[in-house]
């Protein structure tokens, strides 16, 4: 596959929409970026960008909402 800008645009569109329903409800990153980034790109994009995207992504929700996480009932 030859990555034009608009592969690229099309790409980080699909991966943004992952993350917003994935910062709106919880989970869904996943769900949305798989079979869109195989069916309309490549499979190629699935396996590393979805899990490093899911990465970043939870890594910032926990890091914006640790004030709420009770580490006590972790233990």
């Amino acid at each position: 596959m030859v990555w034009t800008l608009v592969n690229f645009a099309v790409a980080t569109g699909i991966v943004t929409l992952g993350a917003l329903l994935q910062g709106a409800s919880g989970l869904g990153a996943g769900l949305i970026m798989v079979p869109l980034l195989s069916t309309i790109l490549t499979t190629d994009l699935v396996p590393g960008p979805t899990i490093f995207a899911s990465l970043v992504l939870s890594a910032s929700m926990t890091i914006a909402g640790r004030q709420h996480i009770e580490f006590a009932l972790t233990q």
